[in-house]
């Protein structure tokens, strides 16, 4: 599976088991949540106005930055490698 950049034109909620950017997530002015019961998983640099991650699984952030002028809350833990 080749990873693509994604680009959010609206407030964007994601939902699964395992969630993985393997790029970079954009979206200025919006916000993004992810709702993952097990592995949330951002490969790249992260713009978006806001980030949430829900509390059940684990966050991995492994590459880039994160950037966002509101909030980055994570409800789960987070590893970065």
């Amino acid at each position: 599976m080749q990873a693509l950049d994604l680009t959010i034109g609206l407030d964007t909620i994601f939902a699964g088991v395992d969630v993985t950017f393997g790029r970079t997530l954009t979206g200025a002015g919006k916000t993004a949540t992810v709702n993952a019961s097990g592995t949330t998983t951002f490969g790249g640099a992260v713009t978006v106005a806001a980030l949430t991650t829900d509390a059940a699984g684990t966050t991995k952030i492994n590459g880039g930055t994160i950037d966002t002028p509101g909030d980055q809350t994570f409800g789960d833990a987070v590893t970065l490698g």
